[in-house]
């Protein structure tokens, strides 16, 4: 079965569904996870308190470095990842039979990420090629479906009653800006981004390539193409976002889990502070006829 952002959206509404929670529940995206949790809130916006992406992907990432650094196309871009797809998909065949590449991929895992140790057995047994062959076509559709599918999901204007955290991570953005602040000293506030502004022009991460004519390399072009894509993300979602940075690279939730952790606790007390706000504006609109009290146990 295709691996779609739209699909695996839908999958986990039909997950909290069969569970018997209804939310409305704070959803948190990493990388690719980030088109997912964007499609759910799009559908199913009344189960949606708030979003939290964790170095998201953005669907304009291949065209904002492509502009950058233009001898690199978005055409070559999705030539890599259609090779890339092609090459995890042979690999998921032969590991479907010996699940030796499982088995790499899981030691390698553990010498960087430590955890449960496995057994060559246990791994051959359990996984028998089906990271590969999901990543396979994940991959594959990442680029000609899934960003079709989040593009139709862009607001016309952004929400005025979603809080949304989008965290950078510093080592993605190295190569093109220095953060002013870290995660853990931004104040927990969701009026610190001027949306008006470009995101050379944030002052939330400095420039340190001076403007010149000359192009950028092609690592400084996806550092700047990435601060970019993050930024349009934060700005085009909602009016109550934040912009954070998390310490480490791409992976933040081992790199930097505290950031993790504060950037959802963030988006927690904003959903509790609107949600509060609502319960009171209803009140006052229904002149007392009723009285609420949200649930803490419910936000």
């Amino acid at each position: 079965m295709p691996q779609t952002a739209k699909r695996n959206a839908m999958a986990l509404h039909s997950l909290v569904e069969s569970a018997g929670e209804v939310g409305p529940f704070i959803l948190v995206g990493h990388s690719f996870g980030g088109h997912m949790i964007r499609i759910f809130a799009h559908y199913y916006p009344e189960k949606v308190a708030g979003l939290v992406f964790l170095d998201s992907s953005h669907e304009d990432d291949f065209e904002a470095t492509a502009a950058l650094f233009p001898s690199k196309s978005v055409a070559d871009w999705h030539g890599e990842f259609r090779q890339l797809a092609f090459s995890t998909g042979i690999v998921a065949a032969l590991g479907s039979t010996f699940a030796v590449a499982d088995r790499q991929l899981v030691s390698v895992f553990e010498k960087t990420q430590g955890g449960h140790s496995y057994s060559g057995r246990e791994i051959a047994a359990t996984f028998r090629g089906k990271f590969f062959k999901a990543l396979s076509s994940e991959l594959l559709n990442f680029v000609f479906v899934s960003t079709s599918q989040v593009r139709k999901t862009v607001p016309v204007s952004p929400r005025m009653d979603l809080p949304v955290a989008v965290l950078i991570a510093t080592d993605e953005v190295a190569q093109y800006c220095t953060p002013i602040t870290s995660a853990h000293t931004i104040p927990s506030s969701f009026t610190n981004i001027d949306m008006s502004l470009p995101a050379n022009e944030s002052g939330l991460c400095v420039p340190i390539r001076a403007h010149s004519d000359r192009a950028p390399s092609l690592e400084a072009a996806l550092a700047q193409s990435h601060y970019q894509c993050q930024w349009k993300l934060a700005t085009q979602l909602s009016t109550l976002s934040r912009v954070l940075f998390s310490t480490g690279g791409h992976y933040v939730m081992f790199d930097d889990m505290n950031a993790v952790v504060r950037a959802v606790e963030d988006v927690f007390h904003e959903a509790k502070r609107i949600a509060r706000a609502n319960a009171i504006a209803w009140q006052e609109n229904t002149k007392g006829e009723y009285s609420f009290e949200p649930d803490e146990n419910e936000l």
